[in-house]
């Protein structure tokens, strides 16, 4: 698989009125391949954000580098999609218009846009509400319009900020389900971050803890639930390999 993004020794500080800058993030290396479904999993005020962040373009590092492609990231960019905790949603258009938002910021025809909306709103389950306004939308609708906005533009990389943290437990379920299945079928390369251990293994191919602040890679995992629950194995999550792999993530949290 060909790399798509490199971390090369990242680490943030943040200046502060105290003497001592903070430390969100040292001495991070990371390498993601296209196809690769990654969740960054750790403790709450590790610098998963700050991480997340960092690959946007949204964050400079204090020292290392984040690299696309072999190409320094040095801001924003189309190829990277980012879908928020809380849906970044504009209040005063109608669900259609948010998704078609950047296509139009970008010049595409008017009837390339409407074909588009269509197939993604589609995709998410919301063809019926695109003339709905966002004040309507249930949180998990948001959610899928929110990511039917970033999917419309077709990145190679889309990130996400602990989607599902703010949704009740059968929201949250169905929306891990849309995920997984839309990243089999568009085959893009998924980088989520959470805290939830049952999370993250089962949508995961590459699991990466971090430690507490200042957060560190204290290890990496292969996982291949995800696949397992798409293809109709819903019940591997009660396997002893699936128990297994969660005490150890459980322990080096803990630990770390």
């Amino acid at each position: 698989m060909e790399e798509i993004l490199r971390l090369k020794n990242i680490s943030m500080l943040y200046p502060t009125a105290k003497q001592e800058d903070f430390q969100a993030l040292v001495n991070i290396d990371l390498s993601v391949n296209e196809g690769d479904f990654i969740c960054v999993l750790g403790p709450s005020g590790c610098g998963k954000s700050t991480l997340l962040n960092i690959i946007a373009g949204l964050l400079k590092p204090t020292s290392g580098a984040a690299e696309m492609r072999g190409k320094p990231i040095t801001g924003t960019d189309p190829h990277r999609g980012m879908v928020f905790q809380f849906p970044a949603l504009y209040p005063w258009l109608n669900t259609r218009d948010n998704v078609a938002f950047g296509l139009k910021m970008r010049g595409v025809g008017k009837k390339m846009v409407q074909t588009e909306v269509d197939k993604y709103l589609g995709l998410v389950g919301l063809s019926e509400f695109g003339s709905s306004r966002i004040y309507e939308l249930s949180g998990g609708m948001k959610q899928r319009a929110q990511l039917a906005r970033v999917l419309i533009n077709q990145p190679d990389l889309v990130l996400m900020d602990e989607p599902f943290g703010a949704l009740d437990a059968l929201t949250r379920g169905g929306m891990q389900d849309l995920i997984r299945n839309l990243w089999m079928q568009i085959k893009n390369t998924v980088i989520l971050v959470t805290h939830d251990v049952d999370e993250a293994l089962c949508l995961a191919t590459r699991i990466v803890v971090l430690t507490s602040r200042p957060g560190h890679i204290a290890g990496e995992f292969k996982a291949e639930f995800t696949r397992r629950i798409a293809s109709g194995e819903a019940d591997c999550q009660y396997t002893s390999e699936y128990i297994a792999l969660k005490k150890e993530l459980m322990g080096i949290i803990r630990s770390a």
